[in-house]
């Protein structure tokens, strides 16, 4: 059986998601923007009169907190995996409105994403939107979880996970939808149990794999059940 994710919110990063406060920032700078800062952005491209594709992209970048950076990512659209290397500047006003201005490697034209800073630097959106595509998403700082360097270590215990995106099949798809428990080993070991949802009511589900995580805590999840075998793109904070 022949299957793919047609949407890579089905990346995965742990211990990522963070609330926007309530509460009044002080004032932003270029300065607040500092550091390894890890990314998940997801929405439909290529939108035209028949449909759209859909797109998710999982990166991390490097700002110099005076308006320069650099990264690497991977992105899906409409199941087809890109790896991508990036450099760019930045620009953060008081208000902690700015925008990214990114150029991707094998491409001539800068691309520019508004953002707003969150939780004095810790975080922000992000948001991209021209007549054919609509993308937004979070970013947050690994420092901010007092990341220095990771390693397998990194994912141990259990955690909890919702996946979603588009599931193509045999020429048709449908919209996907995953919740469960992962446990991780600590050392390379992982399993999983959860519902999923491809447009035909919850089905339990449950898969063992292994997972290695590099020095920068980016790395890969490999999941096996009875349906085959399932390759994710993780960054562990």
């Amino acid at each position: 059986m022949k299957m793919k994710f047609a949407a890579l919110d089905l990346m995965l990063m742990f211990g990522c998601l963070f609330s926007l406060p309530a509460q009044a920032q002080t004032a932003c700078s270029n300065a607040s923007l500092s550091g390894m800062y890890f990314y998940l952005v997801s929405g439909p491209y290529a939108i035209t009169t028949t449909g759209s594709s859909p797109y998710a992209e999982l990166g991390k970048f490097v700002a110099d907190g005076n308006g320069g950076l650099s990264g690497q990512s991977v992105a899906s659209l409409n199941g087809s995996v890109t790896p991508y290397t990036f450099t760019g500047s930045y620009a953060v006003a008081g208000d902690c409105t700015g925008t990214l201005t990114l150029t991707f490697a094998g491409t001539q034209s800068p691309r520019a994403y508004p953002i707003a800073i969150v939780d004095g630097g810790r975080g922000a959106v992000i948001l991209f939107q021209t007549p054919n595509e609509s993308i937004d998403g979070r970013i947050y700082a690994a420092a901010s979880r007092g990341v220095s360097q990771c390693g397998n270590a990194s994912l141990s215990g259990s955690y909890g996970y919702l996946l979603s995106g588009v599931w193509s099949e045999q020429g048709g798809s449908a919209f996907y939808s995953h919740v469960g428990q992962l446990v991780a080993s600590g050392n390379g070991g992982i399993s999983a149990s959860g519902v999923v949802n491809v447009g035909t009511g919850g089905i339990a589900t449950g898969s063992n794999g292994t997972y290695s995580i590099a020095s920068d805590c980016s790395g890969t999840v490999m999941l096996s059940d009875s349906k085959g075998t399932y390759n994710f793109t993780l960054l562990s904070g």
